[in-house]
């Protein structure tokens, strides 16, 4: 049964909506007026807002709209932590930095794969 749900994920740390749905990676996600963004993940339609570090999400759908989020979103990586090991190798974050600009499809791919974590020692 379809249910109207509303999720606020605060504190949430580097989290940009449009980094996320405009990477090049998302198809599915429409630009709204004011700022959020409409889209469809599995058979849930949800709308994404942010305002600074809170993140409120709106939908209807079959799934708990939180746990969607936390999956969907890959909430549960310390996005800020790589960040800050990256920061910490100037050769590796240039290379990178590079690769980022040039290709986003390498960066999705990169970001995700253990190898990577494995290497900055997680």
């Amino acid at each position: 049964m379809n249910t109207v749900q509303k999720v606020e994920l605060k504190h949430v740390d580097s989290f940009t909506l449009q980094d996320i749905f405009e990477c090049g990676q998302c198809f599915r996600w429409n630009k709204q007026e004011d700022g959020s963004y409409i889209g469809v993940v599995k058979n849930n339609v949800i709308q994404v807002e942010q305002t600074g570090d809170t993140i409120l999400v709106k939908g209807i759908g079959e799934d708990s709209l939180e746990e969607l989020c936390l999956s969907y979103f890959d909430m549960q990586t310390d996005y800020g932590s790589i960040k800050q090991k990256l920061s910490r190798n100037r050769f590796l974050f240039k290379s990178l930095y590079f690769l980022w600009t040039r290709n986003s499809y390498f960066a999705s791919r990169f970001v995700g794969s253990n190898y990577f974590l494995y290497y900055l020692g997680q």
